[in-house]
């Protein structure tokens, strides 16, 4: 163009690809070649560079399919292969044809199987091997079947059959291509036939026979078909044939061997029954005669046995008393005393000499018959309920060791013995049986007369059934009427008495002395066994009293003048003039001073005075005894009088008031020491350590280790008790 710019003008650049022709192939393979006629064979085909591939597949050059495999039943000797074309742009062989596969197929052969025994038609007990002839078998597997049930594998069978068995196989080729397996044989039916049982015994034409006798010895034989015979006589052979004769010796024993010409049999040959020859001389005949018992009771059946001698079988006639009375092997009849019994034998031996026999002559002893009874009596009838009574059986003609049953009511009770005790109820029957263990008795067992108990019920009575007695010690008596044993019980031990007693009686109730003060019940009961207890009631009065008055001064608390008042943490222990407690105790004069009234707690005031009312039953002389929780024990010297009414003694007014002057004087009067803290009847260590224990943790209130009474234990009680301690003071006693 005239008008133009950009000319001349460069196009744009185009980069070429190329690609290159890859090589296309392919191969097939079958699901399985060298198969059995009739086998469906699928061809697979591999390819290479196919991309999309499209298949025709051709058998024996004759298009068939297309697809990726093929699949047919084919015959022997075909050739199948495919062509392959690639959906691939560049490639290079495309259409491409696989390699040819050649078909082998094998025609598939007939199976079958025949057995045959290695016998048949045998006798019970025979072993048979059953053995297959197999066609087109390969390496063929077994299965045995008898009577339809399975009974082995194997190329064989053996087995011992029974009549009418069935035996066949089943054979399992081992061939690839067949027909007809597995395969089942003939059936073959077993005859069996039983062994019979082969045995024969023989018989002598006479046995028992005198010297010089032919015998003849014939065979019975059974299943011998046509047996062959082997006599023996003493086990030495001696002949043959169904028979054997000769004139045997005495003890010969003969027996034959008979052997039986049957297929089937048992015990062949067989060994018959032995027989042993007697032959008899001349033999002795005799006789004697036995009864079962004699010396025997009246009326017992005897029964006589002869023993013969060379009898045979013999016949025999007895004899009683020289009179024809039977026949028979043996005699039985009821003898009287002095009957004689005797027999003739007739022997039935050929060959024998003295008969007929005579034998010996039994004489009978007959004993009388002896009447068995019993008596029973009690040792007491009739009795009080709930005794015990004894019955004593007297037998009869009870013999050595006779046997008792005792009956209660009809019914057995206690044991076998001539004694029996029990507690009868009224109206209660008893009877004793006995059996007697001597041997001619009548009457045995023998039943006692019924003795009929009367029981007598309990009683009790008791009278009075209430007393009050006084305060002195002494007996009540009661009277108790009753049949029966009895006993007591008393529910006090002041009161006491004897525990049993038995019938009518007067019953003694010991009752101690009163001394409490007060009156007091004892509670007895009176108890027969099965009846109600019958109370009574004793009641003893309170003694009557008696005062002592006594004067004591307490070390701790006299001031000098008096006695201060015992303090407690609030002011003082014991109201109005009372100064602190005591305790008073009599004790017997004589050794071993026993304590004979008290422990009395009496409160003695600040002039030393105490007061204190005693029972007046005490009125014997006593030791006095004063006890105080910190002062030590003091008795006063002498037993004091107590016959009268009011009793006093000082104890301050001398130091000799107290056993061994054991009083300390202060201010012209006599105190009891202070200081026994632990009350073990001496002031000592022991004590100051208690009362120092005390001061240290500042004790107060009335305690025992505040000697002085004023509430507060201190140095003023350690002074006290150091004194005294340092006097080595104990308390004095008879």
């Amino acid at each position: 163009l005239a008008c133009k710019s950009g000319s001349p003008a460069t196009s744009n650049t185009v980069t070429m690809t190329v690609n290159p022709n890859v090589p296309v192939s392919v191969s097939i393979s079958p699901s399985g070649n060298n198969i059995c006629e009739g086998t469906s064979v699928t061809f697979t085909p591999a390819a290479t560079n196919g991309g999309t591939p499209s298949y025709q597949w051709f058998k024996n050059s004759v298009a068939v399919g297309t697809g990726p495999t093929y699949t047919y039943i084919p015959a022997n000797g075909d050739q199948v292969y495919v062509v392959m074309t690639s959906s691939l742009a560049c490639k290079s062989g495309s259409p491409a044809t696989s390699n040819t596969v050649t078909m082998t197929v094998n025609p598939n052969v007939p199976v079958s199987v025949t057995i045959s025994p290695s016998e048949n038609n045998v006798c019970e007990g025979t072993s048979v091997t059953f053995t297959p002839a197999a066609t087109n078998g390969g390496t063929p597997s077994y299965q045995w079947f008898k009577n339809s049930e399975t009974v082995g594998t194997g190329s064989t069978y053996t087995y011992t059959p029974v009549n009418n068995d069935q035996v066949y196989v089943v054979m399992t080729s081992s061939l690839s291509c067949k027909s007809g397996s597995p395969a089942t044989s003939n059936t073959v039916t077993m005859t069996v036939n039983p062994n019979l049982p082969v045995s024969v015994s023989i018989s002598p034409s006479d046995n028992n026979v005198c010297d010089g006798t032919s015998v003849t010895f014939t065979s019975a034989e059974t299943n011998g078909g046509t047996p062959s015979y082997q006599w023996f006589k003493n086990s030495v052979a001696v002949g043959t044939g169904p028979s054997y004769t000769y004139v045997p010796a005495n003890g010969d024993q003969v027996y034959v061997v008979m052997t039986s010409s049957l297929t089937c049999k048992t015990g062949s040959p067989a060994t018959s029954n032995t027989v042993t020859i007697t032959v008899n001389p001349n033999l002795p005949v005799s006789v004697s005669i036995s009864p079962s018992e004699n010396n025997i009771c009246e009326g017992t059946s005897v029964t006589f046995t002869p023993a013969a001698t060379n009898g045979g079988t013999p016949s025999y006639q007895w004899f009683k008393n020289s009179v024809a009375v039977g026949t028979g092997s043996t005699y039985t009849y009821v003898p009287f005393d002095g009957d004689q019994i005797n027999v003739v034998m007739t022997s039935s031996l050929l060959c024998k000499t003295g008969s007929p026999a005579t034998s010996n002559t039994i004489i009978m002893a007959i004993n009388p018959l002896l009447s068995v009874s019993i008596s029973v009596s009690p040792s007491a009838n009739p009795v009080i309920a709930g005794t015990s009574v004894i019955f004593n059986a007297i037998p009869v003609n009870g013999g050595i060791n006779p046997a008792y049953q005792w009956k209660i009511n009809g019914l057995n009770a206690g044991s076998s013995a001539p004694t029996f005790s029990y507690i009868p109820m009224n109206n209660d029957e008893i009877t004793c049986e006995l059996t007697s263990d001597l041997v001619c008795t009548s009457g045995n067992p023998a039943t006692s007369a019924v003795v009929t108990m009367i029981v007598d019920p309990l009683q009790l009575l008791v009278s009075p059934l209430t007393q009050t007695m006084t305060f002195e010690a002494g007996v009540a008596l009661f009277n108790v009427t009753s049949n029966s044993s009895w006993t007591v019980v008393s529910d006090q031990t002041w009161c006491t008495v004897a525990p049993t007693g038995s019938g009518n009686a007067t019953m003694s109730v010991n009752y101690e002395a009163n001394l409490s003060g007060a009156s007091r019940i004892a509670h007895i009961n009176v108890e027969v066994a099965g009846l109600t207890p019958i109370e009574l009631i004793l009641t003893q009065d309170a003694a009557t009293s008696k005062t002592l008055n006594l004067t004591v001064l307490l070390e701790g608390l006299f001031n000098g003048t008096t006695m201060n008042k015992a303090q407690d943490i609030a002011g003082d222990k014991f109201s109005g003039s009372v100064a602190d407690q005591i305790t008073v105790e009599l004790h017997n004069s004589t050794s071993p001073y026993a304590l004979a009234g008290g422990p009395y707690t009496v409160n003695v005031n600040t002039d030393g005075t105490a007061s204190l009312t005693i029972p007046g039953i005490l009125n014997a002389s006593y030791y006095l005894v004063v006890k105080h929780r910190n002062s030590i024990e003091t008795w006063n010297a002498s037993p004091v009088s107590f016959s009268g009414a009011g009793i006093s003694y000082n104890f301050s007014s001398s130091a000799s008031q107290a056993m061994g002057n054991n009083l300390k004087q202060v201010a012209g009067k006599y105190v009891i020491y202070s200081g026994d803290v632990n009350q073990d009847g001496v002031i000592n260590e022991s004590d100051i350590s208690s009362v120092d224990a005390a001061a240290i943790s500042f004790a107060n209130g009335y305690l025992v280790t505040d000697l002085n009474g004023d509430g507060i234990v201190d140095a003023d009680d350690l002074i006290l008790m150091d004194n005294n301690s340092a006097m080595f003071i104990v308390k004095v006693t008879p």
